[in-house]
């Protein structure tokens, strides 16, 4: 096999950072940070999603989404809800890394991120292994110096990891991901120098790792869908029936 060294290091990746805050306070703050930090390493593109500007349904396990083809493109992959994930799972898909941040619920990530997580099903169903090798790293704030920082991000990080996707942490200090402390104070009040410095270490690593797989991933390839062989008519999913 031959290589063009050069035209590896030319090739872009995306990195999408995603806020699981029900509001715009600190968790956008630090995810724009995450990504601002990312985009200053070469090659990388980014991208942002603030949860709270979209509407999304919890998944009702109904199963209908086990109906579906296995490779087949689909208009809709959850057949009861026509909502916002519709426009958010290409999105998701076209993305080689990963940024997901939480304020801290009840020592975990928010209601409204768990949501959006658990609409990922019909992917696993249609395009098994889809995000095989994909990156991700994690960031949480708490209102409190012990406040739920580090379960918080454990969760995240399991999103990954069931998903397939190589979790990354931050630098020495930043051990399983990126914890602030926002005191509950909003982005113009907020003052937490060192954990601004392990959200910026994190998106810089995410970006790093994103670019060396992807690189990798052309010498070794891993089995990953390539969803570029999709059939550009999508079908229409059957019917809901609950």
């Amino acid at each position: 096999m031959s290589l063009n060294i050069e035209q590896l290091k030319s090739e872009k990746v995306r990195i999408l950072g995603i806020s699981g805050s029900p509001r715009n306070g600190v968790t956008d703050y630090l995810s724009q940070i995450a990504l601002e930090e990312a985009s200053a390493v070469p090659g990388v593109e980014t991208d942002f999603l603030p949860l709270h500007k979209v509407k999304i349904n919890h998944c009702i396990q109904c199963e209908q989404c086990l109906k579906l083809d296995p490779g087949r493109n689909y208009e809709h992959f959850c057949p009861p809800f026509h909502d916002d994930m519709d426009e958010l799972i290409p999105r998701f898909l076209a993305a080689d890394g990963y940024i997901i941040a939480s304020p801290v619920y009840e020592m975990n990530y928010t209601p409204l991120l768990g949501i959006f997580m658990g609409r990922f099903r019909p992917l696993w169903r249609v395009f098994k292994g889809v995000h095989r090798n994909k990156v991700g790293g994690a960031i949480s704030v708490g209102g409190t110096r012990y406040g739920g920082q580090e379960t918080s991000v454990q969760v995240i990080n399991s999103f990954f990891l069931l998903n397939e996707m190589i979790n990354v942490s931050g630098t020495s200090g930043g051990y399983i991901g990126a914890c602030a402390w926002s005191r509950d104070k909003l982005p113009k009040e907020f003052d937490d120098p060192i954990g601004v410095e392990k959200v910026r270490d994190l998106g810089k690593r995410v970006a790093e790792v994103t670019r060396i797989v992807k690189a990798g991933r052309a010498l070794f390839p891993d089995g990953r869908p390539d969803l570029n062989n999709l059939d550009k008519n999508p079908v229409k999913e059957a019917p809901y029936a609950p």
